[in-house]
């Protein structure tokens, strides 16, 4: 897609709808976390479940970032992506380690 009017973003190149790939996305992620929550209900720590949304929501926002135009921060990479690798880098030892303490 293009906007073509430069006061609306003030840009004319051709871009991702990222907005909607996010959207598919959050679709995507809520299917998973619903079908998780059965086996997770009613076992401590029930915290698997948000542990488990941070890896993917931040695989996915770290993924889809390459098609946006935002400015590069650290490393060729722009701020959401760093931050979506923090978010896996700390989900899954948390994961993992939730895993272990369960019955």
């Amino acid at each position: 897609m293009r906007y073509t009017d430069p006061a609306t973003l003030g840009q004319r190149d051709f871009v991702h709808p990222v907005a909607a790939y996010d959207l598919l996305v959050d679709v995507v992620i809520l299917v998973v976390l619903l079908r998780y929550w059965p086996r997770v209900r009613g076992h401590p720590p029930e915290g698997r479940v948000f542990w488990l949304y941070l890896v993917l929501y931040g695989g996915f926002r770290f993924a889809t970032s390459f098609l946006r135009l935002d400015p590069v921060v650290f490393g060729g990479l722009q701020e959401a992506q760093l931050l979506g690798l923090v978010y896996v880098a700390a989900g899954i030892p948390a994961l993992v380690r939730a895993h272990r303490r369960a019955p």
